[in-house]
């Protein structure tokens, strides 16, 4: 506990930066759950020939809520763009990465009111949601360790 207590930042802004980054692990749960919702009921809604304006509505906050876990996240894992664990590298930058590519598709379905519905929102969602479920993988590895699925 004293290790850790010398090593919090001394000044207002360190501090408040350390608290926000400390949000990152229950941000993330935003986009993880909204993703796979929309791209189910995107997929459900094109094949009755449903409109999709909520599913819409749920890819533009999801992405802001990718977004804001990216920026909680480098918070959280220091502003440095190399780190010494090469588990905790890959989740730095594939969740940089999925956060740029949700951040782009919801601003896409934002404003383009048509491409919620199309093939390639189809696409994009279901690789945002494979995406997904390797960086739970690397940031669950990060913090309880590789064999933390282990049977």
């Amino acid at each position: 506990m004293e290790e850790m207590e010398a090593q919090a930042p001394k000044t207002f802004l360190g501090r408040l930066t350390d608290w926000f980054g400390r949000m990152h692990p229950f941000a993330v749960h935003f986009p993880i759950a909204l993703f796979p919702v929309a791209f189910v009921a995107l997929v459900l809604a094109r094949r009755r020939g449903e409109t999709v304006e909520l599913i819409r509505a749920l890819i533009v906050v999801a992405g802001a809520a990718s977004m804001l876990a990216g920026i909680l996240g480098w918070l959280n894992g220091g502003l440095t763009v190399t780190d010494t664990d090469p588990i905790l590298q890959w989740h730095r930058w594939l969740g940089t990465a999925l956060a740029l590519l949700c951040g782009a598709v919801a601003w896409r379905a934002w404003r383009r009111r048509e491409a919620a519905n199309g093939r390639a929102m189809v696409y994009l969602l279901g690789l945002i949601v494979s995406l997904l479920l390797v960086q739970g993988f690397l940031g669950a590895s990060v913090t309880h360790g590789m064999d933390h699925l282990a049977f």
